[in-house]
């Protein structure tokens, strides 16, 4: 993980959410991220499309995580009990949406 890095979190229940975070800036293994805003296109008449994130266009403030590295090495943030945001690949992420 490094500076300017962006990282996507995919979290929900009856529907999938997605947010995007941009690191800011690193202490050991601390992260300071914020979240950025993001584009989503619908699949036609659905209640489902594809998200990208907008980079260097910040939503919300600063929070700091601890980096931490999962089973298979890959590094995460615990961003809620509920969500943990990955290294974005670089592909669209799948969203889904409820009435």
């Amino acid at each position: 993980m490094k500076d300017g890095d962006i990282l996507v979190a995919q979290w929900g229940y009856e529907q999938t959410n997605v947010d995007f975070f941009q690191v800011i800036g690193l202490t050991g293994t601390m992260a300071t991220i914020r979240e950025i805003e993001k584009r989503e296109e619908y699949d036609g008449n659905t209640m489902a499309g594809k998200a990208r994130p907008v980079k260097d266009v910040f939503i919300g403030g600063a929070v700091r995580r601890k980096a931490k590295s999962g089973h298979n090495g890959q590094e995460y943030l615990k961003i809620e009990p509920y969500s943990f945001a990955y290294p974005w690949d670089g592909t669209p992420q799948r969203f889904s949406t409820y009435a």
